[in-house]
């Protein structure tokens, strides 16, 4: 039993060093940058990209290839710096957020067409005949790994601490302007804090894809578990996301050697859900015209209701019924933003609702006529309880909390397969009806209809809400 404990505290520690150098990474560019980078994860797919490239298709020396990767990945940080995040420095945190996340999209969409979307091995020179340490087995290529890990930690320490460029900043991460009066040239120091940052994830990425597979999508939880580490040790902190990254490796080696391997990737979100509400700061952190808009609205009203009695093909008909749901979806995450929140978890009460809504259909025959406010009902409670417990954070906090929620929803649903049928989803849900058989809806017209009924009724409930007490 003893031995088991060590052998997945190891592996645990191996892992988290991973996390731990992408923890840094991520919060050097909150610290000194104060952005949200949510493209670090596709940073940390690309050094492994990178690395796969050069070693496996081009044979570049293993250990060249992978200096390469890194200084591939700095060179894209420093290109999406000087283009994207310098013209954005002077807008709130939500803009080159929402646009980091944009980014993230667009690399993950090019790796898919630049390598295709199977998943790779790097076959790298590594015996894979474990290497026996007391109770311990360990193959030489995650001792590798941990020990690189270790070492640009500590490098990175050094660097900060003992270099000119490393006290510059740290200048500027105190007081940009000082910064600026005392001749730094911070410019300069965001382009290089951004690429060194990247550097960091290409690192982390390069050194978990040889150990592990390499594919477009790996940089999804990735970028999601170092976000849980930078907000473990508190965001801008350094030592905070080291601990934080060796936690959470712990942890998630010890879930899954203990509860269930389906679930170790939750465990982290729910480490950073409990850790925020003892400590919100992390561990290491220190705390007329009226008129005529009528006609027109008027106008495109009944526009969109004559559109099924024109012909409009049915196709287009579902096209228009799924922009009215996801408008539906929009239109909650809108009054969150209206409060000044962004929610970034919130297709998880999407999730809720629909799963709650088919089971009582499927499992007690209950008429779609009420399994549809059910779902609403239960997702808006699911939505009271977290805003119960959360609302008090702000910013960064609150959108990193709410993903972390999500993505502890996903994998629920992913893996408790007894209730949810696992990734195939829900079969069987029953048409939408008014309450009889006889009332089943049928056709694209139909639901189009209904659709624009409840998008009306949101439009409505949601006006009345932001011009309420309430609201104001």
């Amino acid at each position: 039993m003893l031995a088991e404990l060590v052998q997945h505290v190891v592996n645990g520690l191996i892992l988290g060093s991973g996390y731990a150098l992408m923890g840094i990474g991520l919060t050097l560019i909150f610290g000194i940058m104060r952005v949200v980078n949510f493209a670090h994860g596709e940073l940390f797919m690309l050094g492994a990209f990178f690395l796969y490239t050069l070693f496996s298709l081009w044979g570049v020396n293993f250990f060249a290839a992978s200096l390469l990767a890194v200084a591939g990945v700095a060179l894209v940080g420093a290109v999406v710096e000087r283009l994207i995040l310098r013209r954005l420095r002077e807008q709130p945190i939500e803009i080159p957020m929402l646009a980091m996340v944009a980014l993230s999209v667009i690399i993950q969409n090019a790796a898919i067409l630049i390598w295709d979307p199977s998943p790779k091995t790097i076959r790298h020179p590594f015996s894979p005949v474990p290497l026996t340490l007391g109770p311990v087995h360990v193959v030489a290529i995650r001792i590798f790994a941990g020990a690189v890990a270790v070492a640009l930690i500590v490098g990175a320490h050094l660097f900060i601490q003992k270099t000119r460029l490393g006290r510059a900043m740290r200048a500027t991460f105190q007081d940009t302007d000082m910064a600026r009066l005392s001749g730094v040239d911070v410019d300069r120091i965001y382009m290089f804090t951004f690429a060194f940052g990247a550097a960091l994830a290409g690192a982390s990425g390069a050194l978990l894809g040889a150990v592990f597979w390499v594919y477009p999508a790996m940089g999804d939880l990735a970028a999601l578990k170092s976000f849980a580490v930078v907000i473990m040790g508190g965001l801008g902190n350094f030592l905070g996301a080291i601990v934080g990254g060796l936690l959470l490796g712990v942890a998630e080696s010890l879930g899954a050697g203990y509860i269930s391997s389906g679930y170790k990737d939750a465990i982290g979100f729910v480490l950073i859900i409990i850790l925020l509400l003892w400590r919100p700061q992390g561990l290491f952190g220190k705390k007329s015209p009226m008129t005529a808009r009528a006609l027109w609205g008027a106008a495109a009203a009944a526009l969109w209701l004559a559109l099924p009695i024109v012909g409009v093909d049915d196709y287009y008909l579902h096209l228009l019924v799924m922009a009215g749901i996801f408008f539906l979806l929009a239109a909650g995450m809108n009054l969150l933003l209206a409060a000044g929140q962004l929610n970034l978890g919130h297709t998880a009460f999407f999730g809720i609702g629909a799963y709650a809504s088919g089971l009582l259909g499927i499992q007690y025959g209950v008429s779609p006529l009420w399994t549809l406010p059910a779902g609403a009902l239960v997702a808006g409670v699911t939505g009271w309880l977290l805003g119960m417990l959360t609302l008090k954070l702000r910013g960064a906090y609150f959108v990193l909390v709410t993903i972390g929620f999500a993505e502890v929803i996903r994998l629920v649903a992913t893996n408790w397969t007894e209730l949810t049928q696992g990734p195939m989803g829900l079969a069987g849900v029953p048409p939408f009806n008014l309450g009889s058989e006889r009332f089943t809806l049928t056709s694209k017209r139909e639901y189009y209809y209904l659709i624009t009924v409840l998008a009306g009724v949101t439009l409505w409930i949601t006006a009345r809400l932001l011009t309420s007490r309430v609201g104001r």
